[in-house]
C-alpha cells in the first residue's frame, strides 16, 4: 500500500514470477521511469517516515486518545 500511495514503484502479485521479470524489464528498458519512481520514494519517505515526522504523529495519535 506505500508502493501504491507514494507512486514509487511497480507492483507485483507475490510469487508470480513472470509479473516480477516484466517489472523488471520495463525499469531496465525505462531509466527514466526508475528514476522517477525513486524520486518519488525518496521523497514520500522524507515527507512520511523520518524520526520527527513519525514522533509527531504518535504524539498526534496519543494525544486523541487521552
Amino acid at each position: 500500500s506505500i508502493i501504491e500511495e507514494a507512486g514509487c514503484g511497480i507492483c507485483v502479485e507475490p510469487e508470480n514470477l513472470e509479473a516480477l521479470a516484466n517489472a523488471v524489464m520495463k525499469l531496465y528498458h525505462n531509466p527514466g521511469l526508475a528514476q522517477e519512481l525513486g524520486a518519488r520514494g525518496r521523497e514520500y519517505a522524507e515527507n512520511k517516515m523520518t524520526r520527527e515526522v513519525c514522533t509527531r504523529l504518535y504524539h498526534e495519535m496519543f494525544l486523541k486518545l487521552s
